[in-house]
């Protein structure tokens, strides 16, 4: 037994030698996919000396093919200060090997504190997650989406993965905001004067504050809103209303934006967050994209605009209810609300027992199906039966003259709508004589009447005493 743990003590001395050994500018230099990145590390002295002196990282090293793409995509665009900041982005502060990554985002902190390209003071994040499918991803500036082509390799200080695509540097809000495509946000900064010089102080201000939040509308309901609002409110106001939608100070991204969250305003009054039925509201405009990384802070989008004078959370939903705004009259206080592009899609609780559309589809087709098979079975049957009775009528004594009833018989009740069925009038006794069950009388009408018992060339056989014999009244069917 001693002996195996001597064996094993060595093993592990070894191991741990052999990893001390292995340093991330040997694992860089020893991997032939990593050569462009080599070159660039060694005709640095600052990316030289930072990735040196590494230690509890993860680093994120473009491949070749990542490189070269970058470069044809972004000519000429790749200076000294650009390559030190994106090396610095590309080491990240902690180990993350490959089963660290979650389907939950994680926002996990860089080396990049250069001032030159961003403002978070913690040190730029990158957000890493699982996609769909489970593929690790690296999710940068600009939503840029990076996928490792090698996972997991071990090295002093560290963990190393091969990336596909070099890691986009977050870029100034302004700039994102254009490259988002936030058309609806722009006209409202446009048509409501905060592009003005006369307010560019106070923005440029805001923007260029560290560790932002930005709570951004951007939907034609906001900015129908935006419009009513400015109509009838002061510059001054006008300035509470941008700043009511920045929290300074601190960087939240989604996972941070939690159900009763309360974050206080560059305006100075509070924003509150509610989570419900999964969706994320900020007072009670819900955010439909989050965590667009920029280089002061993170942008979260809004399907409207934030009213400081009502912070009412969202309507509890409904089964029936159908959310919909409509635009207030200038008159009103408060920020009005639009009807174009406002109205929500019914919400349902989780518990309700309504039935969806295409449930109620779903009954309504299976219903009328079935009501068509139950119609086209009787149709088959009635037809199917009345064939039979004509097939009856026109066979054996029912298609007998001697047992049809003449003009002098008695009318028997018949159901109304339906033909009056013959009724049979005979019955032999053992005297060939015929009786009238009606009446009790003997006939001897041989027009109307069978009078003897021997069989007709032209009826069919039936036994005496058959069961098949039907007396007056009995129906065919």
């Amino acid at each position: 037994m001693n002996l195996r743990r001597l064996d094993l003590c060595c093993w592990l001395a070894t191991l741990l030698n052999y990893a001390s050994a292995v340093t991330l500018l040997q694992v860089i230099q020893n991997y032939p996919d990593l050569s462009i990145l080599n070159t660039y590390i060694n005709n640095s002295t600052n990316i030289t000396s930072l990735l040196s002196n590494a230690n509890n990282f993860t680093f994120l090293a473009p491949n070749n093919k990542a490189i070269d793409s970058f470069l044809n995509n972004n000519p000429d665009i790749l200076t000294e200060g650009l390559l030190q900041a994106t090396i610095q982005y590309s080491l990240l502060r902690g180990g993350y090997p490959e089963l660290s990554f979650k389907d939950t985002p994680q926002f996990v902190t860089s080396n990049l504190v250069n001032g030159s390209y961003t403002n978070v003071t913690a040190g730029q994040a990158v957000e890493l997650v699982l996609d769909s499918n489970g593929t690790p991803q690296a999710v940068t500036g600009n939503k840029s989406i990076s996928t490792p082509a090698t996972t997991d390799i071990v090295c002093t200080g560290g963990v190393v993965h091969i990336m596909n695509e070099v890691l986009s540097v977050p870029v100034p809000a302004v700039s994102q905001f254009t490259a988002s495509g936030l058309e609806y946000f722009i006209s409202i900064l446009n048509d409501e004067g905060y592009l003005n010089t006369d307010n560019v102080g106070y923005v440029d201000t805001v923007l260029a504050l560290p560790n932002i939040t930005y709570f951004i509308p951007n939907s034609a309901a906001a900015l129908a809103n935006a419009t009513a609002l400015a109509a009838k409110v002061s510059s001054d106001e006008k300035k509470a209303v941008f700043e009511y939608h920045i929290v300074p100070g601190v960087v939240d991204y989604s996972t941070d934006l939690t159900n009763g969250t309360s974050l206080k305003t560059a305006q100075g009054e509070n924003v509150t967050i509610t989570v419900q039925d999964g969706d994320v509201y900020v007072n009670s405009a819900k955010v439909i994209a989050s965590d667009i990384i920029v280089a002061n802070g993170v942008v979260h989008v809004l399907d409207n605009l934030l009213d400081r004078n009502d912070t009412s959370p969202p309507p509890k939903p409904t089964a029936s209810s159908t959310a919909s705004s409509t635009v207030s009259s200038p008159t009103s206080t408060g920020i009005p609300t639009a009807s174009d592009d406002a109205k929500a899609s019914p919400s349902h609780s989780p518990n309700s027992k309504s039935l969806s559309t295409g449930a109620i589809v779903g009954i309504a087709v299976g219903a009328s199906a079935g009501g068509l098979l139950v119609l086209a079975g009787l149709i088959f049957w009635f037809c199917r039966r009345s064939g039979k009775q004509k097939q009856k009528r026109n066979s054996g004594v029912w298609s007998d003259q001697s047992t049809q009833g003449g003009a002098n018989n008695e009318k028997a009740a018949y159901s109304p709508g339906r033909p009056q069925r013959p009724k049979v009038m005979t019955q032999e006794n053992e005297l060939g004589i015929v009786t009238n069950i009606t009446g009790g009388r003997d006939v001897d009408d041989r027009d109307r009447y069978v009078t003897n018992l021997e069989p007709r060339k032209d009826a069919p056989q039936i036994p005496y005493r058959s069961p098949d014999r039907l007396v007056q009244g009995q129906e065919f069917f």
